[in-house]
């Protein structure tokens, strides 16, 4: 229900809360799966940062660690990740040849959504989506050629180490993104890595998703630190 919106410069804007939700979505699997495999590869990761987004400052292990909502989408969260991380190169590789490429779709356009729904009115914007507004507004032009889950997957890279994933499951992220052919560090996106850009990056990224503690500042400088 909501439609996100850019200035004429290419830069976020407010967005808009619609009156209703869409009615229906068709996908058209033909033209979905002749489309260029970056298209593809840049959806999959938006998707799967869901789950690392999902559990931003939230320790979670049962319903009873937060509210059904939150765990619901952090579930939703689990199920997408876990199916995109062991179908990607299949699907990459192959596109609608793939053994589970219709379920692709199914995943990228319903089940994404329907997390971004749960997690609708959470307050806070995680550190992946964070880091694609902050290039949006602050990198505009050196950015703009690069496709909204091609920044989105270099934040993931953030978000994973901020939330101190297993270093293994990181580099499985990493790898994978190599594979599909998708930036793996800010300097990849056309950042400016000098030491007043990542001075603002860092500020901005710790004020828009609400980390404040000297810990966590700490970890946030750490893993923005990792993608350099």
């Amino acid at each position: 229900m909501v439609a996100i919106m850019y200035d004429e410069m290419g830069r976020r804007g407010p967005a808009i809360t619609l009156k209703k939700e869409v009615d229906v979505c068709i996908a058209d699997d033909n033209l979905i799966g002749t489309a260029p495999r970056r298209l593809l590869a840049a959806g999959i990761l938006d998707s799967i940062a869901k789950l690392p987004e999902s559990i931003h400052q939230k320790n979670v292990s049962s319903y009873n660690d937060c509210t059904l909502r939150e765990y619901i989408q952090i579930i939703n969260a689990k199920g997408i990740y876990e199916f995109l991380v062991n179908e990607a190169r299949d699907l990459y590789a192959n596109g609608r040849e793939a053994k589970r490429f219709n379920d692709c779709i199914l995943t990228n356009l319903l089940h994404t959504s329907i997390v971004s729904g749960f997690a609708d009115g959470s307050g806070q914007l995680a550190i992946a989506h964070a880091t694609y507004d902050f290039m949006r507004n602050y990198n505009t032009k050196r950015c703009a050629s690069f496709l909204h889950g091609e920044i989105v997957a270099v934040g993931v890279l953030i978000q994973m180490a901020f939330n101190q994933d297993a270093p293994e499951e990181i580099d499985n992220i990493r790898n994978l993104m190599k594979l599909m052919d998708i930036p793996l560090d800010l300097k990849s996106i056309n950042f400016d890595c000098s030491e007043s850009n990542i001075k603002l990056f860092t500020e901005v990224l710790a004020t828009v998703s609400k980390i404040t503690t000297k810990a966590e500042l700490d970890l946030l400088a750490k893993a923005i630190k990792s993608v350099i």
